[in-house]
């Protein structure tokens, strides 16, 4: 099984951010068919069948994101379709579940979110985007060996903290375990 379809099962905030890395490396491997096999696809197979497989869902990405457009930046659609799945659970669970819990981690991690809606200059950015935005910075940072200040650690610390929550609820609802009963 693919790393990004364990991921999804598993965690899907987790999944979103190793798309976001895997686009940025393809973009890197410069779209190249060989680069991606020599550094992608062969070290995750443990036979030439399953190099083969893997190479197909490379090649899929791929064609995903130059079709729509994706070669200089930006993420596909179908990781950008489960961000937005993730923002209508946020807005279920503030408004229909009057979750309490994510309420208070939510509140925590509000005032943050707007700082950092102010910085990506984009007002109608979805708070769940601006967070996931955020979290894939910090995996760029620490890759980077950049230091993270303290105002943006805790600032990653919130956003770390509600994409959590969602994450598990997120996983609940497609089990079928969510409570629609929380109030």
């Amino acid at each position: 099984m693919l790393i990004a379809q364990a991921k999804k099962e598993e965690n899907v905030v987790e999944y979103v951010l190793y798309m976001f890395q895997l686009q940025d490396l393809i973009r890197g491997l410069r779209f190249e068919e060989e680069s991606i096999r020599s550094n992608l696809a062969m070290p995750m197979a443990k036979s030439k069948e399953e190099e083969e497989l893997i190479m197909d869902w490379y090649r899929d990405l791929v064609k995903k994101m130059t079709t729509e457009g994706l070669r200089e930046k930006g993420f596909v659609s179908d990781v950008l379709s489960v961000i937005g799945e993730l923002s209508l659970l946020h807005g279920m669970l503030m408004q229909q579940l009057n979750d309490k819990t994510y309420a208070g981690i939510f509140e925590k991690a509000m005032p943050f979110i707007e700082e950092y809606k102010v910085k990506s200059k984009d007002e109608k950015v979805s708070d769940i985007l601006i967070c996931v935005n955020a979290m894939y910075a910090k995996l760029l940072l620490k890759l980077k060996k950049t230091p993270i200040s303290k105002e943006s650690e805790e600032a990653f610390t919130t956003f770390s903290a509600l994409l959590a929550y969602l994450a598990i609820k997120y996983k609940e609802m497609y089990q079928g375990k969510l409570s629609y009963s929380l109030n």
